[in-house]
């Protein structure tokens, strides 16, 4: 995940997450790689969906739904 945040989100990002260097060989370049492998659709399917329906407002969506778990950071020490 800290890649993909580097991949993705160079600079929006508290400095409490943890960084690792870039590295959109391993790991997905962009949003739209990232949904298109978890839906099976193209990356340009993905790109129109993600343009009407904002990365932002999946993860909202993501954490008002009644089964997602919010870890604190100190959970894994």
């Amino acid at each position: 995940m800290s890649i993909y945040r580097s991949n993705c989100h160079p600079i929006e990002r508290p400095d409490s997450l943890i960084i690792l260097p870039a590295d959109t060989d391993l790991v997905f370049a962009t949003p739209a790689e990232f949904m298109a492998h978890h839906l099976n659709i193209s990356v340009r399917e993905a790109t129109d969906r993600l343009y009407r329906y904002s990365p932002q407002k999946h993860w909202m969506d993501q954490m008002l739904r009644l089964t997602t778990k919010i870890i604190k950071r100190e959970e894994f020490a």
